[in-house]
């Protein structure tokens, strides 16, 4: 599973691009290659997270960047078929 990090915020096609590029750089012959829907976004609020010492869940737990990491540790889970508590 490949993860588009560090994107623009919002929907723009740079985003659309990065995922095409990945899809296609790294689709290799008989392996299924997948680009998780759940994309990271370059925000301040992770910034601040580390600057205070603190992970995103600690530093605001219903912030749309931890919403993301949550977003996307359910779709690796799902992708491993690993049962979430």
């Amino acid at each position: 599973m490949i993860v588009i990090s560090r994107k623009l915020p919002g929907n723009n096609s740079y985003s659309k691009e990065a995922r095409l590029a990945a899809q296609q750089y790294f689709a290799m012959e008989g392996v299924n290659v997948q680009v998780a829907k759940q994309e990271i976004s370059n925000r301040a609020e992770i910034v601040r997270a580390y600057t205070d010492g603190k992970t995103l869940y600690e530093y605001k737990k219903r912030g749309v960047s931890c919403m993301e990491f949550v977003n996307l540790t359910e779709e690796v889970a799902a992708c491993l078929n690993v049962v979430m508590a």
